[in-house]
Formats: C-alpha cells, structure tokens, sequence
C-alpha cells in the first residue's frame, strides 16, 4: 500500500475488497477476521449491487460499502466507519431490515 494511502478510505476499500477480480484477496481477509479455518473457510463469494432503494417515499438511498452471499449461504454487509457515531448496532438493523 502506498504511503500515505488509507485503507480506510471508503473508495480504496471498495477498490481492493469490492471486485471481482480481487475476490481471493477478500475471502482472505473475510476468513481472517471471522476466524474461519480448514473446511469451514468461505470458498467464495458473489458480490451484489450495493444499492438498496428506498421503499417507501419518506425512505433514503442507502449504499453499502461492501455486500455478498458467500459459499455458504451466509449475507455479508461491510461497513467500513471512521468514525465511530455509536449508531452500528441501529443502522445494522436497519439495513438487514431492508
């Protein structure tokens, strides 16, 4: 990584995690950070639109910063956050509401 590149960046994460053609370089990180090993590591993933439309008019665009269903069936969202607003818990459900 460069110097002076964050990683945190919100377009350089999706830029090296959101790609298809960098998938191994996100299961590896995925596996990592679950503490999934041997048989029981994520052997893919399919990336899907990151957009969620609004359902109802008074509702927002949301977009995540990274969204798939792994090999084994389980939805993974990635949020990526530089500051901590203590609201992850409420916007977490509020997206797997959606």
């Amino acid at each position: 990584m460069r110097r002076g590149w964050n990683p945190m960046n919100d377009y350089l994460f999706k830029f090296v995690f959101g790609r298809e053609e960098r998938k191994r370089i996100t299961l590896s990180f995925l596996n990592a950070v679950l503490g999934l090993e041997g048989a029981d590591e994520l052997q893919d993933i399919t990336f899907i639109d990151r957009d969620m439309e609004p359902q109802f008019s008074e509702d927002k665009l949301s977009r995540l910063d990274l969204y798939g269903i792994a090999s084994d069936g389980s939805r993974i969202n990635i949020e990526v956050q530089l500051v901590n607003w203590g609201d992850m818990e409420k916007r977490t459900l509020y997206y797997w509401a959606k």
